[in-house]
């Protein structure tokens, strides 16, 4: 580096020489010889860069990049009643062209590990409710629907995790269509990654045919600073938990204590119902102590999906109402890649 930087100052030199209207001559002369070995010795060393110029590792990091949510409700095209009172639906129809997205969290794993890191990159949602294309009873009280149809051209999401490092994905909450785009990714990437092997084995060949190859020094080595930097000690980060969180989707329920009443009132949802779905990819350095890393916790998830129920006390009638779901009903699932 120092010859590279003697050299940049002759030159610096030089052009000063010359403007003040000294002969060239005058101006000292540059060994590019130098510059050539400092440059060979760089790339000798695999370019390699200054130990100072890599991210900061921090000694004790809690908490970072993590999301906590409690009490995230929707009431997207539905008949709810979600505190105390009474809700009643004459000839009013709820139409939503479109989805309903409630308290989904997507999450990157892009946090520098720390010597200590204690739930990083981690999520935390508590009674995520969603009423979606829906009649519901969510508190105390009744709920009735008259010649009142709930439609929901779209999907219903809620409550759905996605912790990931990887990059390009859609702002998705539902974790099949996440795996989806992930398998073929990856399939793709195979297939250009065994391309790019066969080109490069045939240029090898023709190379070495023609003329001995050169000796690589340190086969391009990194520098050992260079290295991702790993925890001590690492609990909870990248992990996620779920508690109490409920849906009702193209459904009749009651979930607290109270009524609920549909007549010539059918529940209608063109499109998939996801709930609680979680999806962690764990492609992260491991701690030398790690607990319940890239984990996942759930607790009393519910779905109610194309179903007329009652999860809490009370009564359901449904008259001449039916709840149908043009998709998939997907609840609390876990994936862990």
């Amino acid at each position: 580096m120092q010859i590279k930087k003697a050299g940049v100052v002759a030159t610096g030199a030089l052009a000063s020489v010359a403007i003040m209207g000294a002969p060239a001559a005058a101006a000292p002369s540059v060994d590019a010889s130098a510059l050539t070995q400092a440059s060979t010795l760089n790339l000798a060393r695999g370019g390699w860069s200054a130990p100072w110029d890599q991210p900061a590792q921090s000694a004790i990091s809690v908490g970072t990049g993590s999301v906590a949510q409690a009490a995230a409700w929707q009431i997207c095209g539905s008949a709810a009643v979600a505190g105390v009172g009474i809700t009643a639906d004459l000839i009013s129809p709820n139409t939503v062209f479109g989805d309903c997205n409630n308290g989904n969290i997507k999450l990157k794993q892009d946090t520098i590990p720390a010597v200590i890191s204690v739930l990083n990159d981690s999520a935390l949602s508590v009674a995520t409710w969603q009423a979606c294309g829906s009649t519901v009873m969510g508190g105390v009280g009744g709920t009735v629907s008259l010649l009142s149809a709930n439609t929901v051209i779209g999907d219903c999401k809620n409550g759905n995790i996605v912790i990931t490092r990887e990059h390009g994905y859609e702002e998705s909450a539902t974790v099949g269509a996440e795996l989806v785009r992930a398998a073929t990714n990856k399939v793709a990437a195979a297939k250009k990654d065994a391309a790019t092997d066969a080109r490069n084995a045939w240029a090898t060949r023709q190379a070495s045919a023609k003329a001995p190859a050169a000796p690589q020094a340190r086969n391009g080595w990194s520098a050992p600073w260079e290295q991702e930097p790993q925890s001590a000690i690492s609990v909870g980060s990248g992990s996620a938990a779920t508690a109490a969180t409920w849906q009702a989707c193209g459904s009749e329920a009651v979930w607290g204590l109270g009524a609920v009443v549909s007549g010539q009132s059918p529940s209608t949802i063109w499109g998939d119902c996801d709930n609680a779905n979680v999806w962690i990819d764990q492609d992260d350095p491991t701690a030398i102590i790690s607990v319940l890393d890239n984990s996942r916790l759930s607790v009393a998830d519910w779905q109610v999906c194309g179903s007329t129920t009652v999860s809490g006390v009370g009564v359901t009638a449904n008259l001449g109402s039916p709840n149908t779901v043009y998709g998939d009903c997907n609840n609390a699932n876990t994936v862990i890649d």
